[in-house]
């Protein structure tokens, strides 16, 4: 299989058949068109994306997303309070953005998103809750250390960020105060400082 990627567009084969795959991809395809937010990349779920022999895979084309995942923007601007004052901010103003636009991500993380500049939701969309998808259970809960601890698959509907967005402003803000936190507690697959 030889797969063609441009510059700006990237193809991604989805991982093992979920039975309503297709079904929550165009629900929460559809839903990100009609919302527009100012963060997303544009994405295309292709229920006959690629054949193999004889088989149809689906695949997810998007725009690649640019810039610095959040643990390195943060830690490019670890001496810099106000820069991460500002970061904080605008996790503050995507909080609201998400909850007013209905979407919840499911698996944010800081290395898979750009830190000041775009969300990127490839493989995160099999996670991404919008209100078509209500009722239903999460088909996977996302990376482990960016979860709520009691965090199960029925946990899913608009709430499920509110964990990993809260723990990303405290984190942010005890850095603003104190930068030496960065260097005794991260250990670059933390949702936090703990250890």
């Amino acid at each position: 299989m030889v797969s063609e990627i441009q510059e700006d567009l990237g193809n991604s084969l989805l991982p093992a058949p979920i039975s309503d795959h297709a079904e929550r991809y165009e629900a929460i395809s559809k839903h990100l068109r009609k919302v527009r937010l100012p963060y997303d990349v544009n994405f295309q779920f292709l229920k006959r994306g690629i054949q193999i022999r004889s088989n149809w895979f689906p695949i997810v084309k998007m725009q690649w997303a640019k810039g610095d995942l959040l643990h390195s923007h943060v830690e490019k601007h670890l001496g810099y309070p106000v820069a991460l004052e500002g970061l904080r901010a605008k996790w503050l103003i995507l909080v609201r953005q998400l909850e007013a636009a209905q979407v919840a991500h499911g698996d944010l993380q800081t290395r898979q998103y750009p830190g000041a500049r775009r969300i990127d939701p490839a493989g995160g969309l099999r996670r991404v809750w919008v209100p078509a998808l209500s009722g239903r259970h999460a088909t996977e809960i996302g990376h482990r250390a960016y979860q709520h601890p009691e965090r199960s698959e029925q946990d899913y509907g608009q709430a499920i960020d509110r964990f990993q967005l809260s723990s990303f402003n405290l984190s942010l803000a005890a850095l603003e105060r104190d930068v030496t936190l960065w260097e005794r507690f991260h250990t670059g697959d933390n949702r936090d400082l703990r250890a």
